[in-house]
């Protein structure tokens, strides 16, 4: 039996308020859907202030059926990138995908 890809949502609870993910992505699981999670906070880490949210920001992940499957503190991940050398973040960036 094949397995059916779900559809996750992305939401960022942001100190400005929610920003709610209204088009979602397609994963085969709810831990596929928090790896591309955490891709995602990684990747707007340094344009926080670009895209107007700052490190207290939360990355939220709902299921299809509003159910909530995990949230990502962009400030944890922040901080472990700091505490990173450019080359183990890239190892990390691959490993998480």
């Amino acid at each position: 039996m094949t397995k059916m890809a779900k559809r996750y949502y992305f939401d960022i609870e942001a100190p400005g308020g929610l920003i709610q993910d209204e088009e979602g992505v397609e994963a085969f699981s709810e831990e596929q859907a928090l790896r591309d999670a955490r891709s995602v906070v990684l990747e707007m880490i340094d344009q926080l202030d670009e895209v107007g949210l700052s490190s207290d920001s939360i990355l939220a992940v709902r299921d299809e059926t509003g159910a909530m499957v995990g949230r990502i503190a962009f400030r944890g991940l922040q901080d472990r990138v700091k505490n990173s050398s450019s080359s183990e973040l890239s190892r990390r960036r691959k490993s998480i995908n």
